[in-house]
């Protein structure tokens, strides 16, 4: 299976394209003949793999990294009114494609976070030299703030390089130029290895709140509740987790306010995400420490709880889960409000891994 042959270092590569399931649809499709010579996204995708190869070692999640990161080009592929060809969000939606695909393969979380930041900032990494000559606290503030979630500049200038010589162009030896300069740029600003530059999780939270601020300045800590979000699918062991590690912490809990109004997983969710704000609100504004356990999957869903929290001064953290499909399809199975299997699947699909930058501390919990 593809996924096996990705764990080698030397995979074959006619496994991997009968096995994976995006293959075909990657081999029919047709890039912008400027920009990629070479053809379709199949071709460029091994074109990419050998150029790393080149480039020395690779890791698992660069390897990973290669064979996803155009895999949502074929559904995003448009012809503009000039002939050329784009593929608008097709990094961010191919990070999320490997999150699910790499999850469902049984990829540990930091492997997979790992894959998910190559492919979701691989074509950023190409436009950031047009934003310092822009703005250059702008480029700054980017290139902090990606340190910060977890990237590594380093890992991604060189998968980028690869990306590069994986395609057939004039303007190869102009890319390869631009990708010296941001190395040059960012290992002068010490970014390119760089622990955090923020002396705590308040100054980093206050800096990623607001345009214009430093990075150097000291914010003051929260003042008001400290609030644990918990975010993962149903069955996942959120409610096992808060009752061990929590204890005695009051609980906004959305499965409980279904069940106290009578509302199932198939009906409209609108009534229970307002009382679970309500109930959120309430604990807000006295201060009092509480867990916001729901499934708070995207990061949208995400941002406006901790907007909604940090319009309150309070601390937030969030604790993200993650198990295996079938070890969560049992748990489920065996609780009291049983949620479709159906709809975990289309919960799953939407999940978007929580970040570093995301709360003043995030954490995993493989379950």
């Amino acid at each position: 299976m593809w996924f096996d042959e990705m764990k080698t270092s030397a995979p074959d590569w006619s496994v991997i394209e009968k096995t994976f399931p995006h293959s075909a649809a990657m081999a029919g499709c047709m890039q912008d003949p400027i920009h990629h010579g070479e053809g379709d996204v199949w071709t460029h995708t091994r074109m990419v793999y050998d150029a790393l190869d080149r480039l020395g070692p690779t890791t698992l999640p660069e390897r990973l990294a290669v064979l996803f990161h155009d895999v949502e080009k074929p559904a995003t592929r448009v012809v503009l009114e000039d002939g050329h060809v784009s593929h608008p969000s097709h990094a961010r939606r191919g990070a999320k494609v490997s999150w699910y695909d790499l999850w469902q393969a049984g990829l540990n979380v930091e492997d997979r976070l790992d894959t998910y930041w190559t492919i979701m900032w691989h074509q950023k990494v190409f436009h950031m030299l047009e934003k310092y000559d822009r703005d250059p606290s702008e480029f700054m503030r980017e290139a902090i703030m990606f340190n910060e979630a977890g990237g590594d500049w380093d890992a991604l200038i060189r998968f980028a390089r690869a990306d590069n010589y994986g395609r057939i162009c004039a303007d190869q030896g102009q890319r390869n130029d631009d990708l010296l300069f941001l190395e040059l740029i960012l290992g002068e600003s010490d970014l390119i290895r760089s622990t955090s530059v923020f002396p705590d999780s308040a100054s980093r939270m206050f800096y990623s709140e607001g345009q214009n601020r430093s990075p150097f300045f000291t914010a003051q800590p929260p003042q008001g509740s400290r609030v644990t979000i918990l975010s993962g699918l149903p069955g996942v062991g959120k409610d096992t987790w808060a009752a061990q590690h929590r204890e005695g912490i009051p609980v906004v809990s959305a499965d409980a306010l279904r069940k106290e109004m009578g509302v199932s997983w198939e009906d409209n969710q609108g009534t229970v995400i307002q009382a679970t704000r309500e109930r959120a609100r309430f604990h807000l504004r006295t201060g009092q420490a509480f867990v916001w356990n729901a499934t708070n999957l995207t990061r949208q869903m995400r941002q406006g709880l901790i907007g909604l929290c940090r319009s309150y001064d309070a601390y937030v953290e969030i604790v993200a889960f993650d198990a295996p499909l079938k070890t969560i399809l049992k748990r489920n199975a065996g609780r009291e409000a049983v949620v479709p299997s159906a709809a975990i699947e289309a919960l799953a699909l939407k999940w978007e891994p929580v970040i570093a930058t995301e709360a003043h501390h995030t954490e995993w919990v493989e379950s």
